[in-house]
């Protein structure tokens, strides 16, 4: 797994968007930071079902193997 994660940090896609999310990070701090974190409560709550569809995947439930 770690080595999955090391890979995808080195390629130069993954730095792209990095970077991206570093800039747009940047840009609402600076100049909208009002609205950054009058929105902040709500987006996290946006972010739970996010990570349950995404995280959920991992754990395998419709394997038939008892292992």
């Amino acid at each position: 797994m770690i080595n999955n994660i090391k890979a995808l940090l080195l390629t130069p896609k993954s730095w792209v968007v990095i970077m991206a999310i570093a800039g747009v990070t940047y840009y609402l701090l600076t100049k909208h930071n009002q609205y950054f974190f009058e929105y902040l409560p709500f987006s996290i709550l946006l972010l739970c079902p996010l990570m349950h569809f995404f995280m959920h995947g991992k754990h395998h439930h419709n394997d038939k193997d008892p292992k």
